[in-house]
């Protein structure tokens, strides 16, 4: 069946893919037929085509509202990973079915791997989606499925929507309403200034169910949309914060509000906070993607020198938290420390995760980190760097030691874990401020 979509050029490093819900255009990025061969960007070509005859970003998007509303169900974020995965195995297996070369073709997917960034919405179809090792291995052993009866396609259709449906209904039956804690009362005024000179600013000792702190509108934005943002304390990452007139980065404000019940720490400073800056600041913020300097995470010369993680090696995180025994560590990461009294050396340490939590880098080098090494699995990290003009995203309040011996964090990186950080063009999320205003009296 032949299939007729706009094509359009981006002079971005975007991966080639299907843009739109229901008026579809390709975006292919500007240069990629002299980067592909041209049996290579034919099967990418086609690949891109089987995801608009099966109106694959429809059903994305779709999906994408039943996460939104049934967050809090696994199941669902499941289901929204196999769609994914078994969109890109119909794709594969219909450019096959065509008459494309498996070696043309996944040295096609490799390529575009290895030259562009894979799109951040799951509602935009790409090339590079799902897992790459696996997709590989089965388009070279050209594995096609059996083509299915009438009667087995109306039988696995049956099925998944009741994978879909069921906990869906069982949810709305008998699941209790998920509420967010409100405010019983909040109290917001301009920070006193102590007799001494200077402003009275930080956090008071935590109560249950009491917020009870001076800072400015900016570092609560980041606090409430950034640290704490879904009611838990968040990994560190980059996410700059845009927009707002200046004083939000000059005035502080007192705040002291008490809650209905005794909400964690972590919810009152997340969403609560998000809810309270959105009524009395009138704050209205969005989310966007901009093409950005970034560092691409590749493998170096050599290769890579891992240290593959063992199981039952570290206590996995849990909620609430478990305690770890004496000589034992918590899964996940990072955990920084430093050496000395006035550290410039830093150190990180990484227990049983993927390289993609090495994204948390882009908080010492001032921008994102994107992982194009293409290498999966879970490794243990120890990595030690001197904090100076490369980490440019962690200000020191003394001055770095010139006899420092300490590797940077580029050589550290190339030496201790055998990668290397390349700047590259690439997608980066920004918290843009639309409007905010100072709060109403009390």
């Amino acid at each position: 069946m032949a299939t007729e979509v706009e094509v359009r050029s981006s002079p971005g490093l975007l991966e080639p893919g299907v843009v739109g819900v229901f008026r579809l255009f390709l975006l292919l990025p500007e240069g990629i037929a002299d980067r592909l061969t041209p049996p290579q960007l034919e099967a990418v070509l086609a690949h891109e085509l089987c995801h608009v005859r099966r109106r694959d970003n429809l059903f994305a998007s779709m999906h994408m509202i039943v996460e939104a509303m049934f967050w809090f169900h696994p199941l669902v974020w499941w289901i929204g990973a196999r769609l994914v995965e078994e969109r890109e195995r119909a794709c594969d297996e219909a450019v096959l079915s065509l008459g494309s070369e498996p070696r043309d073709y996944a040295e096609g997917i490799l390529n575009v791997c290895k030259l562009y960034v894979e799109s951040p919405l799951t509602c935009v179809s790409g090339v590079t989606g799902s897992d790459i090792r696996k997709r590989i291995e089965a388009i070279m052993t050209n594995r096609i499925a059996l083509r299915l009866s009438f009667g087995k396609k109306l039988a696995l259709a049956a099925a998944g929507m009741a994978a879909l449906m069921v906990p869906i209904v069982v949810g709305t039956l008998h699941g209790q309403p998920v509420v967010a804690p409100k405010w019983e009362a909040a109290a917001i005024r301009p920070c006193e200034i102590p007799p001494s000179g200077g402003t009275k600013s930080g956090r008071e000792a935590p109560s249950p169910g009491r917020l009870n702190q001076c800072a400015t509108v900016m570092n609560l934005i980041r606090t409430a949309y950034v640290t704490f943002a879904n009611g838990q304390r968040n990994p560190p990452g980059r996410l700059p914060i845009s927009g707002g007139p200046a004083w939000i980065n000059s005035e502080r404000f007192q705040i002291n509000a008490k809650a209905e019940g005794t909400p964690s720490r972590e919810m009152m400073q997340g969403p609560m906070l998000q809810a309270l800056l959105e009524d009395r600041f009138k704050l209205k913020i969005h989310r966007e993607t901009r093409e950005v300097p970034v560092y691409a995470l590749t493998v170096a010369k050599g290769g890579p020198k891992l240290h593959a993680f063992k199981e039952g090696s570290c206590l996995a995180q849990t909620v609430p938290p478990t305690p770890p025994e004496p000589g034992q560590r918590l899964c996940g990461g990072p955990k920084i420390g430093g050496k000395g009294t006035t550290p410039t050396t830093a150190i990180l340490e990484y227990n049983g995760v993927s390289l993609d939590e090495l994204k948390a880098l882009g908080e010492f080098l001032g921008r994102p980190v994107i992982n194009k090494t293409g290498i999966a699995g879970l490794f243990d990290f120890h990595l030690e760097f001197v904090l100076d003009e490369s980490t440019p995203g962690v200000r020191l309040s003394f001055p770095a030691s010139d006899d420092d011996p300490g590797p940077s964090i580029f050589t550290a990186i190339q030496e201790q874990l055998g990668l290397k950080l390349d700047s590259a063009k690439g997608p980066g999320e920004f918290l843009v401020i639309d409007s905010v205003e100072r709060p109403s009296e009390n």
